[in-house]
């Protein structure tokens, strides 16, 4: 699929932001050279522009930026209205999306029959005008510029998105059926610290949290510090236990160091804190009766590169932390530009890197409408102090998110096991995984299935093994990717994704049964400290 575009009209930066995005989607921006307009599906341009004004095809969408030059953020904030109409991803509908420093025009839409998108107050924004042959969407905004940046991530996010919204709903729209179909809408809320001393942590009082959940449908998934498990509440465990749809541990760490998965510069030293986590979380889950998710949740939100390369090494699902504490050790210099900007990032070892963002902050809703546009888990965090008030924080989190439509809550194994992209041809099921397992349930018409390696994934590097969950035993199959493989009687499908070329983890390291007694020492403080002295 080829988008045209008249390169000498665009900057460097522009340019860039347009042929990364269209990357998501498959489709190549290319020189228009006075060709026959059939041979292109789209067309990127400027309002005004007279080089596009006489290109039209049946079927042929452009996209209309706003002609006013790149220039410096203004201080208003401007709030978009979107319209209720089917043309939009369903995530924006009737929805609202506020950005500080966004140069905007109007359109006009007198006597126009288009439809409007998009509003500012009463001015439209963002238009769909339908001309005698082609269709246009007008939009109010400059076009969006990767200038000074180097992924898309870094101008789409919860702050700063609506330069770039059009471009990315455009060539979705472009891509029409032949784009990959991302996972529904799923949904998890983190807070970190919490562990099962007591049947409460701080302003978090676990049988209220149950029937909160309930009443508002939604999950929470306590980040608990491994090194807790030295004890737990009876009352407490059996709570967990008992309401597992709505409750769940993940691990936070082990000693719950500040930065602790960025302390550690010698390999050795970080293989013992990788392992001697799992150890813990393993005695923990011992004295639980229930799984703990092997989700890792650094504190303080940080973790180096070696860091991942280590943990990628040990049976932990994945890693969730926000694209700011990410980006703290990991350069975005150092990433592909669409880190970020699928259901999840991967690092070495196929080990996923699901983004997370606080519930309290401004850009909140943005922040959710991205993660359901992108396919992304929403994954809400935040601390105990957070559910003070009566949960007010939490209530508006979780009404955001469920305004989104059909919002399944979840604990974070099973968001990983759902986190694929796939498309249907034929008798043929198309997947690309986005986590090391994952469970498919096969359509009736499907007989065959073909596992893809996401992009930026080299399909040598992987290894698939795929089982049949109504087999007894489920006997593994190995199968190479892109093979196609026959599963004619099937009716869900467990996938294990590894990368064979890596040892796991040490599993004979020495175990410590008694933590650091400094460490120790400080967590009963910052416990007590959170149950008694809060606010």
């Amino acid at each position: 699929m080829k988008v045209a575009v008249n390169e000498e009209e665009w900057s460097e930066g522009q340019l860039a932001a347009i042929r990364a995005t269209a990357g998501l989607f498959g489709i190549r921006i290319c020189e228009y050279k006075g060709t026959q307009s059939e041979e292109y599906c789209g067309l990127i341009s400027f309002r005004g522009a007279a080089w596009h004004e006489a290109l039209s095809s049946p079927g042929l969408l452009k996209l209309l930026f706003s002609p006013c030059d790149e220039g410096p953020p203004k201080s208003e904030r401007v709030e978009f209205a979107f319209s209720n109409v089917p043309i939009l991803p369903a995530p924006l509908r009737n929805k609202r999306i506020t950005e500080f420093g966004i140069a905007v025009e109007s359109l006009d839409s007198s006597g126009d029959e288009g439809q409007i998108l998009a509003r500012v107050g009463d001015d439209p924004v963002w238009m769909l005008r339908n001309a005698a042959v082609c269709s246009e969407w007008c939009v109010a905004t400059s076009a969006p510029s990767l200038a000074g940046k180097c992924t898309l991530a870094e101008i789409f996010n919860g702050d700063v998105l609506l330069n770039l919204l059009p471009l990315w709903c455009y060539l979705k729209t472009v891509a029409g059926g032949h784009d990959w179909e991302a996972p529904s809408l799923r949904a998890c809320l983190i807070v970190d610290d919490p562990n099962l001393h007591r049947v409460t942590y701080g302003q978090i009082d676990y049988p209220r949290l149950v029937e909160r959940g309930r009443d508002w449908g939604f999950h929470s998934a306590m980040a608990t510090i491994p090194m807790d498990h030295w004890r737990v509440s009876r009352r407490a465990a059996q709570l967990f236990n008992d309401n597992r749809d709505v409750l769940s541990l993940q691990v936070h760490g082990n000693y719950h160091r500040r930065q602790e998965l960025a302390q550690y510069p010698k390999a050795a030293d970080r293989l013992k804190l990788a392992y001697q986590s799992l150890v813990n979380t393993e005695r923990y889950e011992q004295k639980l009766d229930f799984a703990i998710d092997r989700v890792m949740v650094p504190p303080h939100g940080v973790c180096t590169p070696a860091m991942f390369e280590t943990l990628g090494r040990f049976p932990f699902e994945a890693l969730t932390t926000s694209r700011w504490a990410y980006w703290n050790h990991n350069l975005p210099s150092d990433q592909a530009v669409d880190s970020f900007m699928r259901p999840a990032l991967l690092a070495d070892h196929f080990f996923p890197v699901v983004s997370r963002y606080r519930f309290k902050s401004p850009v909140q809703a943005n922040e959710c409408v991205i993660a359901a546009l992108l396919g992304q888990p929403i994954v809400p965090y935040g601390h105990h102090q957070d559910f003070s008030n009566d949960m007010i924080d939490v209530r508006a989190a979780v009404d955001s998110i469920n305004a989104l439509g059909d919002v399944q809550w979840m604990n974070m194994s099973q968001i990983l096991q759902s986190n694929f992209e796939h498309r249907a041809v034929g008798n043929e099921l198309h997947v690309r995984p986005y986590a090391r397992q994952i469970e498919i349930q096969i359509p009736e018409h499907v007989t065959s299935l073909i596992i893809h390696a996401p992009p930026n994934e080299q399909a040598g590097s992987l290894e698939v093994h795929i089982s049949n969950r109504d087999e007894e035993g489920h006997p593994r199959k190995r199968v190479d990717i892109g093979e196609t493989t026959e599963w004619s009687r099937a009716k869900k499908l467990s996938v294990i994704i590894r990368d064979p070329h890596v040892q796991p983890g040490p599993h004979r390291l020495k175990r410590r049964r008694i933590p650091p007694l400094g460490l120790f020492a400080r967590r009963l403080l910052v416990e007590a400290r959170d149950r008694f002295l809060s606010p």
